[in-house]
């Protein structure tokens, strides 16, 4: 199913109330698939690039109540968010984040790069 014919539906459901968690998982993951299409597009002219994707995020927004976040849905930043929403070992780029033993030249020893 589309992104667009997930919204319709959604909308022909629509009982005033508010979208259950299944709904608002579905309309993500379509919205996930159609940025992943999108981009393919490989589209040069920045007004175009973010016009569609600006009418289409809207919809969206409206239909599950959340927003955009430096692109990602506030709702589900901890699951798209890069930086791990725990603390770590060490740095996230650093082999001290993975478990490693190695070192990298981005850890500091008393507060000077090694």
């Amino acid at each position: 199913m589309s992104l667009r014919q997930t919204l319709d539906e959604v909308a022909r459901q629509d009982d005033g109330g508010d979208m259950d968690h299944d709904q608002r998982a579905r309309l993500h993951r379509e919205w996930n698939k159609f940025i992943e299409a999108y981009s393919i597009c490989r589209l040069t002219v920045d007004g175009d690039i973010f016009m569609a994707l600006e009418g289409i995020a809207r919809e969206v927004s409206d239909c599950t109540g959340d927003g955009l976040v430096m692109g990602l849905w506030r709702s589900q930043l901890p699951r798209q968010s890069p930086v791990p929403p725990y603390p770590t070992t060490g740095m996230a780029c650093s082999h001290m984040e993975l478990g490693g033993d190695e070192t990298s030249g981005l850890v500091m020893e008393k507060g000077t790069p090694s």
